[in-house]
């Protein structure tokens, strides 16, 4: 057992040292011959060397002719393991003890308080879908998500925000996929999730507008207009302008976030986005980098390309 704080504070030389371990007179006069001491030093003195030199003259101790007995040697060794706390130079038991279950204390805390957090934002999550289910069944109107602002440019359609099972499902079929959670670039939000299970569900192919698609940095930036004509009701073409993503690498963001959304609601395998991923790629780079905006605002997977719709799943 180590001095208490009180004791070493009290320890101010060697003969302290000694005097609370608590040697014989002749162990005493034995080991300071051994050592070179006369009681008047530091324990600081002592407390810097090595064990090895320090276990080395303490073995030349002679009580008369005889060699420490273990009592002898026990006392000298505990000599040696004082004068180091006496100078500060390491840390108690005691001392170490308490740090130790500090440590432990503070990582339990903070692994308790990760793991609040990550249940009041499951709760969180819960809750809200639990509201949008609720307000689903009971036929009144809940969050709704605009379509013209996450997947159709030209759309006034409002649908109900999609419910907690059916999000939860599609995050467990990408991690599936891809053996891990999504990065902050490949995680849709549930207002995009909403628009393209509204598209797949009723048949239609997953075609999404680049310019309203994207990760959070590219649908905050400024989009170039593109115009041309487009059919509308009873054949007629009128000229529309259309904002796009401005360069190939703004276009494979957005084209990343499609598959996200594609994949976990396991409406297109992945070789079919690959391929067309590749292919639009292939298809920038023989054009040729010339100014004004990347045309291809949308992806160009056929009405044949998905599979089974997960409204009929």
């Amino acid at each position: 057992m180590d001095p208490t704080p009180e004791e070493l504070n009290g320890m101010l030389t060697i003969q302290g040292v000694i005097t609370w371990v608590g040697m014989t007179e002749a162990t005493e006069k034995a080991f300071k011959l051994a050592v070179g001491a006369d009681g008047t030093e530091h324990p600081r003195i002592l407390g810097v060397l090595s064990e090895e030199d320090y276990n080395e003259a303490v073995a030349e101790a002679r009580v008369g002719e005889a060699k420490l007995t273990l009592v002898q040697r026990g006392q000298a060794k505990l000599v040696g393991r004082v004068c180091p706390l006496a100078s500060g130079g390491e840390v108690t038991q005691e001392k170490a003890a308490e740090h130790k279950a500090a440590q432990a204390a503070s990582s339990d805390a903070l692994t308790a308080a990760v793991e609040g957090v990550r249940q009041i934002a499951e709760d969180v999550k819960l809750a809200a879908a639990s509201a949008a289910t609720a307000a689903q069944a009971s036929g009144t109107e809940g969050p709704q998500v605009a379509l013209g602002q996450v997947v159709a440019q030209g759309s006034s359609e409002q649908v109900p925000v999609l419910d907690g099972e059916r999000l939860k499902a599609h995050w467990d079929a990408f991690r599936e996929v891809y053996q891990r959670d999504p990065t902050p670039e490949e995680e849709c939000t549930v207002e995009q999730l909403t628009g393209v299970f509204t598209l797949i569900s009723r048949d239609r192919a997953p075609y999404v507008d680049f310019g309203v698609w994207g990760p959070s940095q590219h649908r905050l930036q400024r989009k170039l207009r593109l115009s041309g004509l487009q059919m509308h009701d009873g054949g007629i073409f009128r000229n529309v302008e259309i904002a796009g993503p401005p360069d190939i690498n703004a276009w494979g963001d957005c084209y990343q976030l499609l598959v996200t959304a594609l994949l976990g609601f396991r409406a297109v395998s992945l070789g079919p986005l690959l391929d067309d991923g590749r292919n639009i790629v292939r298809m920038q780079k023989n054009m040729g980098q010339r100014p004004g905006p990347f045309v291809p605002e949308r992806c160009s997977l056929s009405p044949g390309a998905y599979g089974t719709s997960p409204a009929h799943a």
